[in-house]
């Protein structure tokens, strides 16, 4: 049996191949250690308010996937919602936000730091996580699923964040229609908590436990 993560990829990869039975192929998902949050914070101890909207971005190169195209739309939702905060972590300066937005970062809307070590902690105090057009991040936002933050990210080919969220779970269209999903959550609480069971839901599928369950599972049937 060859156990891959997608069997149509699989299958089209191998075609031309003779003697590749496969019937054998199963397919399982990827699957990632996922942290739970074991020492909770309180708002208050990342200077937060607790009326205030938060959208959380992890990445250790958020510099070169932040377009101005994607910026603007989410620097003017900023500027007519002052009670929303976007913390961007893992890169403690990013220039380009630097040069747009230098009053949303005097007024402490935009906050850039280095690291946080214990981003389930944060996570649980965030409200949304927001990916940019980027390949890599996928480790964050999956994390952020474990933790129920709802994931507004557009489609982006070959992106880490499409593999663990689904093709499905993008927010068609652009950045203006993240902003309409985001606006949306901040409005109605009904529909942030629907949508973040609906996450940590989908982030069962990836998660070790869940994979190591179904990969046993397939070689109990095969004994």
């Amino acid at each position: 049996v060859h156990l891959c993560t997608n069997k149509q990829l699989a299958i089209e990869a191998c075609k031309d191949y003779d003697g590749m039975d496969m019937d054998k192929y199963m397919e399982i998902p990827r699957g990632l250690i996922l942290k739970d949050n074991n020492k909770p914070k309180k708002r208050k101890f990342y200077k937060l308010q607790e009326d205030q909207f938060v959208m959380v971005t992890v990445g250790y190169s958020l510099e070169c996937f932040l377009p101005k195209k994607f910026l603007m739309p989410i620097g003017k939702m900023l500027k007519r919602n002052p009670n929303f905060v976007w913390i961007c972590i893992g890169t403690p300066k990013i220039r380009q936000i630097e040069a747009f937005f230098p009053e949303l970062i005097k007024n402490k809307q935009i906050r850039m730091i280095s690291c946080d070590y214990n981003l389930p902690s944060l996570y649980e105090v965030a409200d949304v996580y927001l990916n940019p057009p980027r390949k890599g991040g996928g480790t964050g936002l999956a994390q952020a699923m474990y933790s129920g933050l709802p994931i507004a990210m557009n489609f982006f080919p070959s992106s880490d964040g499409v593999m663990w969220l689904g093709k499905e779970n993008v927010i068609p269209g652009d950045v203006e229609d993240l902003v309409t999903y985001i606006e949306a959550l901040s409005n109605d609480p009904t529909y942030k908590q629907t949508e973040s069971d609906r996450m940590r839901k989908e982030a069962e599928n990836f998660s070790y436990h869940n994979v190591i369950s179904k990969i046993d599972n397939i070689f109990r049937e095969l004994v």
